[in-house]
């Protein structure tokens, strides 16, 4: 038979990987006749923590936060000890606005987790930053986010990301820890083009733009995104007073849009990016 404890380390399991389940009921218009399905079970069960944590999550989904803190209270008062709910509830309450409570939600599901629960850590640590960032706590929000690299089985271009994002929010004195990050992620991640393009805004609004333009070099080398690298490239040089190289790389730039299929060439963005091309060239 199963211990109370291993039936809510299932529950825990279960209940984090709906919420992040791309093909989970929630998705499919079925939330109302759910919360009236959950309704008659808690009519029947009144005292089951399980059931308002079901509905709870169901409010969530549909966006309805107070009725989800109230449902994810109810199941915390009935049974403390089933830590989802303390996930949820911290979820529901960053959603409506309320960091504080959020971020207090956060350290009591992160305290109630073995050092082993990785991925259920990597979750809570996730949310306590984000938390404590929407509070205006930006080093402790980048504390929590450096605790949820630590405990990431395969950290995401994201996690370094939020991590970066909360050493920009922390002020000039801390762009450098940023950046610091971002190199981390691009090392350990094979160069995702997602960090390159943080450091180099990180680079460029802070005047470093010999430092942004070796970053846009980099970028270019993988083969993505040619023409809209090309036109910052430009940009970047009339910045460091270079205009004929900057002529020369909005030219580029034109050219790799030429070389697009037609259908994508009159897309919306790419029209646009040809009358922004055309508008840099008219100065020269």
């Amino acid at each position: 038979m199963s211990t109370p404890g291993q039936v809510y380390a299932g529950l825990l399991a279960a209940m984090l990987a709906l919420a992040v389940s791309p093909g989970n009921a929630f998705c499919h218009g079925a939330i109302h006749d759910q919360l009236h399905d959950s309704n008659a079970a808690l009519q029947a069960q009144p005292h089951n923590a399980a059931l308002y944590l079901k509905r709870g999550r169901l409010y969530l989904e549909a966006r309805h936060f107070t009725e989800a803190i109230a449902d994810f209270r109810q199941a915390l008062a009935i049974d403390p000890a089933l830590r989802a709910a303390y996930y949820f509830l911290g979820d529901a309450l960053l959603r409506q606005g309320n960091a504080d409570a959020a971020s207090l939600a956060a350290e009591r599901f992160i305290a109630a987790l073995a050092a082993e629960e990785r991925d259920a850590l990597t979750r809570g640590y996730r949310l306590l930053g984000a938390s404590l960032l929407q509070a205006g706590k930006a080093l402790p929000a980048a504390a929590a986010y450096q605790s949820m690299l630590t405990a990431a089985t395969a950290p995401q271009p994201g996690d370094y990301l939020q991590l970066a994002e909360a050493y920009v929010a922390a002020g000039d004195a801390y762009q450098d820890a940023a950046l610091r990050v971002l190199d981390d992620g691009l090392a350990r991640l094979g160069q995702p083009a997602t960090l390159q393009e943080m450091a180099i805004a990180i680079e460029t609004r802070r005047g470093h733009l010999h430092s942004a333009l070796q970053r846009l070099d980099l970028l270019l080398q993988q083969g993505q995104r040619q023409a809209v690298l090309l036109l910052r490239r430009g940009d970047l040089l009339l910045q460091l007073h270079q205009p004929e190289p900057a002529k020369a790389s909005f030219e580029a730039a034109l050219k790799e849009l030429d070389g697009l299929p037609p259908a994508r060439q009159n897309s919306r963005a790419m029209r646009e990016l040809r009358h922004t091309l055309a508008t840099r060239l008219a100065g020269f």
